[in-house]
C-alpha cells in the first residue's frame, strides 16, 4: 500500500483539475501526497500531448520521477496516453497507463491498493491545494481546428449540470476566494437540457450561498457577445478575458478552420474596452503556421501592436501526427518560426509594460497565491485583472482578498500596497 504519492502535470489546466481529483481521492484514503518526487511509493503524472515537444518532455519526467524512487510505482495518465498509448505502453520505466476515458479504471486500481480502506467513501474535497480553486464545467471538444490533437485527446464536448457545479462551487467557495471556471472549451457547454455557458455563469452569480469571485479560462472570441460583457460587470467576476485568437491574419485563420475573422476579434476588443474599465485583454497566438508568408505574419504583427493587449502567449507552430496541419504543404522552417516567436515575444512584453503603466495608482482586488515572504518582506498576489504583484506581508493570509493600490514597477516587477484587507468579495 503506497504510504505517500506525488502527482504532477504537464500542460493546460484540466490536467491540473485531473490532478487535483487524484490527490482527493488518495488523501481520502489515508495516503499523504508530497510536494516533491523524492521518496514516494506512487508517482502519477498526467501527461500533456498538444505537441510533440510536450510528449517528450512526458517521456522524460516518468523516466526521471522511476529514476528518482525505483521502487515506486509509475503511472502515465491522460492525454498522451489517449493519443500514443503504445509509446508510454513501451516505457520500462511506466508500470501502467490509463487514457482520459480510463478514469474510473484509474480510480478502482488505486482503490485496490487501499484493501484495508474499503469502507472509505470518496468525496470531493472543498480545499485545494492552490490559493484559487480550479473548477471543470466541460470537457472535451466538438471543433476540428487543423493544428489540435485534443479532441483526439479528450473526446467530444460533455458538460456537467448545473446544479452539481452550482453544489461544488458552494463547497469550493468555503474555502476558496476565487474560482477559475475551466474546461477544454468551457463556452462549448451545453448540457442536457441546453443550458449554455453563460447560463451557468448567470447561476453562479446569482447564487447567495457562493461569495468567492469567478474567472473565466479562455474563450474564442465567437463567444464574446453581449451577454458575456453584461456578465463581466458583476462584481464577483474578474476583470480578465483570455481570447483564444491563435492569429490575426484571416488568411492564416481560415487554413487553421477557425470560425471567426480579424474583424471579429476587433469588434471583440472594442466591446470589451468599452464596457469593462481596466480590463486585461490577454491572447495566445500560434507562430510560424504551414504557409505563413513573411506577408501573413507582418499583417499579424501589425495587427496585434495596434490592440491593447495586456499579454500574448506567444508559441512557434509545431506539426502534430494525426492533425490536418501536419500534412499541410509549405511548412515554414523552423528557425524562421523561432525568428518570429522571438519578435512577437518582444512586442507581448512590451504590451504588457504599457498596460501595467495604465494601471498605476489605480486600485483593484488582489488574491495572495504565494504561501512565503521573499527577502523584501513581500508576498506574491494575483489581481482581478491577472497582474502579479508583490505585496507587504503579513497583513493578510494565503488564499485572502484585499483591496491593493498598484505603486510601482522596477526590474518589470509590480509593487503595491494593501488599502483593504480580509475582504470576502467585490464591493
Amino acid at each position: 500500500m503506497p504510504k505517500r504519492a506525488y502527482i504532477t502535470a504537464l500542460g493546460c489546466k484540466a490536467n491540473w483539475v485531473d490532478s487535483e481529483d487524484l490527490r482527493f481521492f488518495l488523501s481520502s484514503h489515508g495516503c499523504e501526497i508530497s510536494e516533491n518526487y523524492i521518496d514516494v511509493d506512487l508517482c502519477i503524472l498526467n501527461t500533456c500531448t498538444v505537441t510533440a515537444a510536450s510528449d517528450s518532455q512526458s517521456r522524460q519526467l516518468l523516466r526521471k520521477l522511476k529514476k528518482h524512487n525505483p521502487h515506486a510505482i509509475i503511472i502515465a495518465n491522460g492525454c498522451g496516453v489517449s493519443v500514443n498509448a503504445h509509446m508510454y505502453d513501451a516505457l520500462s520505466e511506466v508500470d501502467c497507463i490509463f487514457r482520459t476515458d480510463q478514469q474510473e479504471e484509474l480510480h478502482a486500481y488505486l482503490n485496490d491498493m487501499f484493501t484495508h480502506c474499503a469502507d472509505v467513501v470518496y468525496q470531493r474535497s472543498c480545499n485545494q491545494s492552490r490559493a484559487r480553486a480550479f473548477y471543470r464545467i466541460q470537457d472535451g471538444c466538438n471543433m476540428a481546428c487543423a493544428y489540435c490533437i485534443i479532441p483526439k485527446a479528450r473526446g467530444r464536448s460533455r458538460s456537467k449540470k448545473i446544479q452539481l457545479i452550482l453544489d461544488d462551487c458552494r463547497q469550493l467557495s468555503k474555502m476558496h476566494n476565487e474560482i477559475v471556471l475551466t474546461g477544454t472549451d468551457i463556452a462549448q457547454y451545453s448540457d442536457d437540457v441546453h443550458h449554455s455557458f453563460l447560463d451557468v455563469v448567470d447561476a453562479l452569480l446569482n447564487d447567495a450561498q457562493i461569495r468567492a469571485r469567478f474567472r473565466l479560462s479562455s474563450l474564442s472570441p465567437q463567444y464574446i457577445d453581449d451577454r458575456l460583457i453584461d456578465l463581466l460587470q458583476h462584481s464577483r467576476i474578474c476583470n480578465h478575458v483570455h481570447i483564444s485568437m491563435q492569429s490575426a491574419c484571416n488568411k492564416l485563420l481560415d487554413r487553421m478552420n477557425r470560425p471567426y475573422t480579424v474583424d471579429t476579434i476587433d469588434h471583440v476588443i472594442d466591446q470589451l474596452i468599452a464596457h469593462t474599465p481596466n480590463i486585461s485583454i490577454a491572447t495566445d497566438i500560434i507562430v510560424g503556421f504551414p504557409s505563413e508568408t513573411d506577408d501573413d505574419f507582418q499583417k499579424t504583427y501589425e495587427q496585434l501592436k495596434q490592440w491593447p493587449l495586456a499579454h500574448m502567449h506567444v508559441f512557434p507552430y509545431s506539426a502534430r501526427q494525426s492533425t490536418a496541419a501536419a500534412d499541410m504543404p509549405n511548412q515554414i522552417p523552423i528557425q524562421i518560426r523561432k525568428l518570429r516567436t522571438r519578435q512577437l515575444i518582444q512586442l507581448s512584453h512590451e504590451k504588457k509594460m504599457a498596460f501595467l503603466h495604465t494601471q498605476m495608482g489605480k486600485k483593484c482586488h488582489a488574491i495572495v497565491v504565494g504561501r512565503d515572504i521573499d527577502q523584501e518582506g513581500c508576498i506574491n498576489a494575483f489581481t482581478d485583472n491577472a497582474i502579479s504583484a508583490k505585496l507587504p506581508a503579513n497583513v493578510v493570509q494565503y488564499g485572502e482578498i484585499g483591496m491593493c493600490n498598484i505603486e510601482s514597477i522596477i526590474n518589470n516587477e509590480v509593487y503595491g500596497q494593501w488599502t483593504c484587507h480580509r475582504m470576502n468579495e467585490k464591493k
